[in-house]
């Protein structure tokens, strides 16, 4: 039996589509869902001071899921194109 994660890649209209939702469910179930598991709550932003510099460093679970919705979001705005005659 397939995976929920495969089965919903595969069947994706488009490459944008697909790359979307890969991106959704990898950091939905990536560094999210361990570090609830495991600690109970997830971290999202740090903030570090260093050599005079402020640093930010943040999740990358959370920039993917970011670009993922992004990626689903470019394929919605994409105008429509018409099937091709070995498609119908």
């Amino acid at each position: 039996m397939r995976s929920l994660r495969s089965t919903v890649l595969i069947k994706a209209p488009s490459r944008s589509l697909a790359i979307g939702y890969g991106l959704i469910i990898g950091g939905a179930l990536g560094n999210n869902l361990v570090d609830r598991v495991i600690y109970g709550k997830v971290a999202d932003f740090f903030h570090f001071y260093g050599f005079g510099y402020d640093w930010y460093i943040f999740n990358i679970a959370d920039v993917a899921i970011t670009l993922g919705a992004i990626a689903i979001i470019y394929d919605v705005l994409q105008p429509e194109q018409p099937p091709t005659s070995s498609e119908v």
